[in-house]
């Protein structure tokens, strides 16, 4: 391998290592929830896949030039963003056979925010996200049909668990592709919530999210649609790279019982029995 590809498959793995270590530090210092236990990096052994270097390889139209191997790659799709090109990461899908490559780009984001208006929003299970502005109207992102998908497969996945059980077995091809495409859907479940929340909030003159953070409520009082169904660190995270590519900052608040809150303006109100939380008093962390 080319002392440069070297150089990167290092470098990644002390970049792994050191999240992991900073993480780990976080936890003694009481900086992390109870429930979240850092674990440090892990491949399989079967895992395959190859690091290059950001000026080890060009993109040719549809191809990618590996320089050290004078090999042309064709793929599949277009390329999302157009900027400085960082390492390359090629790596093979053992459930699907095919091998794919991530091309990550640094870009330049100038948009800036339409207005200065603050918004709130509290993350859910059944309702995916309860959105309030502070002009007053409010948004309701359901996820039923993604909830309802989720358990069919997870449905399909204890089926092929147990027959691979009665044969001593642990895992198939049939069912990784099963967890690789549970986990796709929420990847995609996750991109297109806070795409749509982020815009939403752009055209309305949105400069400012406060989001809610469920501290605690997946693990504490975990069940099937709250541990595994939704992660919302994944949300927050991709709800904050979203609102970065808009100029809008995002903070988070950490909230007691979020399940039972939803957001609204102006005033605490009840209905139904249910504690509805203020726009202000999330924006001020009470």
């Amino acid at each position: 391998m080319h002392g440069a590809n070297v150089q990167q498959v290092t470098r990644k793995n002390a970049s792994v290592w050191k999240s992991f270590f900073e993480l780990s530090k976080k936890k003694k210092e009481g900086g992390l929830p109870k429930w979240m236990k850092p674990k440090p990096p892990h491949k399989k052994k079967e895992d395959l896949f190859l690091l290059i270097r950001n000026d080890r390889y060009k993109i040719e139209g549809n191809k990618i030039f590996l320089m050290d191997f004078n090999l042309r790659l064709k793929f599949k799709g277009k390329l999302k963003w157009v900027g400085k090109q960082g390492t390359l990461e090629i790596f093979y899908d053992n459930a699907r056979k095919k091998w794919y490559a991530r091309i990550p780009m640094s870009v330049k984001v100038n948009n800036k925010p339409k207005g200065k208006m603050k918004a709130g929003i509290d993350l859910g299970i059944a309702n995916l996200a309860t959105v309030a502005v502070q002009d007053g109207p409010w948004m309701l992102f359901k996820g039923g049909s993604v909830l309802s998908e989720f358990k069919k497969i997870t449905k399909r996945i204890s089926i092929e668990e147990k027959k691979l059980a009665k044969h001593g077995l642990k895992t198939s091809r049939k069912l990784e592709m099963l967890y690789s495409k549970r986990s796709l859907l929420l990847k995609n479940a996750r991109e297109g919530l806070a795409r749509e929340i982020v815009e939403s909030l752009y055209d309305k003159g949105v400069g400012e999210i406060y989001i809610g953070y469920p501290k605690g409520i997946a693990q504490d009082k975990g069940n099937e649609r709250n541990t595994n169904f939704w992660s919302y660190l994944s949300i927050i995270k991709r709800i904050k790279n979203v609102a970065q590519e808009y100029g809008i900052k995002v903070k988070l608040v950490d909230e007691e019982n979020t399940q039972k809150r939803v957001l609204c303006v102006g005033k605490f109100t009840k209905t139904e029995g249910l504690k509805e939380a203020c726009l202000s008093a999330l924006t001020q962390g009470k």
